[in-house]
């Protein structure tokens, strides 16, 4: 894996892994026969068109577009075949074609059943988006290798830096376009539930999300309950207990989900018109910026700390240079430890060892910039979301000197979940932690952009 990670290769599933990709030939297979079966009425229909025109006047404006209308039909018959969408089957017909025409090596991995079917839309969607030639030729190499270790997931969150990075300048001009369509809509649905949508700037949203899970997740905050709710505790012919009854804090005894907290913290707010007097929170946003693009010698974009999105350079150094914005910075040399001469003056923090079991601040933070996310193969839980462990348990560090330390390289950030896994022997570490992760982590000075007060 990319990331130095064991792979969970349990050799009991190398049937299911088998099952699987001629699962996949087989959906080729039928994609195949479905484009066999489009162009086949395509032709016809041009067939007929054509012999019409010779005996008949040219139509008049407006009139329908014979081949484009035959596209459709196939379409539609094709998807009562397979009882599905007429969408989701144009859609299939639109990426097949684009791969065969434009991705020939992503178009092959997926015949032979090394990649499925949301990889091959996910990649003939990000070819669109590419002006370049070359960088279409590029992603159809980068991409599909890619792809071929990754869930859709972890593609998809690639394909962002990938196309951010090649072309900074146009991923600029359309989170510049995107920008201009935010708004807050409601869609009522069933069972007195409502969806409450807001599209919002990447980093606005992030801010956000930060800061309710910061203030949900403290056990000594006191969020007032939903007065819509009625509690599962009481009936529904005693509302009264929605009122200020109710223990509001985790320490006074307060049930609700993390999820539930959040929910009534976010209607809180917004109802009330001002923020809660909820304790400080750290709701800073990771990024990983290239120095040139500091000093506006290039327009590389930066990177979140887990990956999962990119920022064009000029949202970057406007963010920096707002009066509102709290900058820490952290300069972070993520190299091999021995790469490191013995006289250098400011060694690389994660080439450090530090006594005793605890991880101190700026080591926490560079293992989260430099793992971006859990270790678990295809696990995307942020990583500042995760325990940071030792791959090797601390209380190992006596017994021979080699492992167990309080180190970069023995450290990983595993989400909850990964972490009980691999206390269970269940997750086995990595041999190797020395090679570079293939996340497309540049060579760049992170920082920590904190949210205004």
């Amino acid at each position: 894996m990319d990331r130095g990670i064991a792979q969970l290769m349990d050799p009991e599933t190398a049937s299911l892994r088998s099952a699987e990709r001629k699962i996949r030939q087989a959906q080729a297979q039928q994609i195949r026969q479905i484009l066999t079966y489009v162009s086949r009425v395509e032709n016809r229909s041009a067939v007929e068109d054509g012999s019409s025109h010779l005996t008949s006047a040219p139509l008049p404006p407006g009139a329908p577009d014979a081949p484009v209308e035959a596209r459709r039909a196939a379409v539609l018959h094709a998807a009562q075949a397979l009882q599905a969408s007429e969408h989701y089957v144009g859609e299939l017909v639109a990426a097949a074609s684009l791969a065969q025409e434009r991705l020939p090596r992503t178009w092959d991995s997926f015949c032979q059943g090394r990649i499925g079917v949301q990889h091959l839309l996910q990649m003939a969607r990000s070819s669109l988006t590419l002006l370049s030639p070359e960088n279409v030729a590029l992603l159809d190499q980068r991409g599909c290798a890619y792809a071929e270790e990754h869930t859709p997931g972890e593609l998809a969150a690639w394909l962002r830096r990938f196309i951010a990075a090649r072309e900074p300048e146009a991923a600029a001009r359309r989170n510049q376009e995107a920008q201009r369509e935010r708004r807050v809509s409601v869609t009522h649905l069933e069972d007195g539930v409502s969806l409450l949508t807001a599209l919002l700037p990447t980093v606005t949203a992030e801010q956000i999300r930060r800061r309710l899970n910061a203030v949900a997740r403290s056990p000594q905050q006191a969020i007032p309950h939903d007065p819509s709710v009625v509690p599962e505790a009481a009936g529904a012919e005693d509302p009264s207990s929605t009122g200020p009854d109710l223990p509001a804090s985790r320490g006074a005894g307060d049930t609700r989900t993390l999820e539930q907290r959040t929910a009534d913290l976010l209607a809180g707010w917004l109802l009330s018109g001002r923020g809660a007097q909820e304790r400080p929170a750290d709701v800073s946003v990771g990024l990983l910026v290239p120095l040139e693009t500091l000093s506006g010698d290039a327009e590389a974009p930066a990177l979140s700390r887990d990956r999962s999105f990119t920022l064009p350079a000029q949202v970057v150094r406007r963010l920096l240079g707002h009066s509102g914005t709290r900058v820490t910075w952290y300069e972070l040399g993520v190299r091999n430890a021995e790469a490191l001469g013995s006289d250098t003056q400011d060694p690389d923090v994660l080439s450090v060892r530090y006594r005793g079991r605890f991880v101190p601040k700026i080591l926490r933070e560079a293992i989260r910039f430099r793992d971006g996310t859990c270790q678990a193969p295809g696990c995307q839980v942020p990583a500042e979301n995760c325990d940071i462990d030792h791959q090797r348990p601390w209380r190992d560090s006596g017994r021979d000197g080699a492992g167990g330390q309080t180190e970069g390289q023995n450290l990983w950030t595993l989400c909850r979940r990964h972490h009980l896994l691999k206390t269970a022997g269940h997750l086995p570490p990595p041999t190797d932690r020395s090679a570079a992760p293939a996340t497309g982590r540049p060579s760049a000075m992170p920082t920590a952009v904190r949210a205004a007060a």
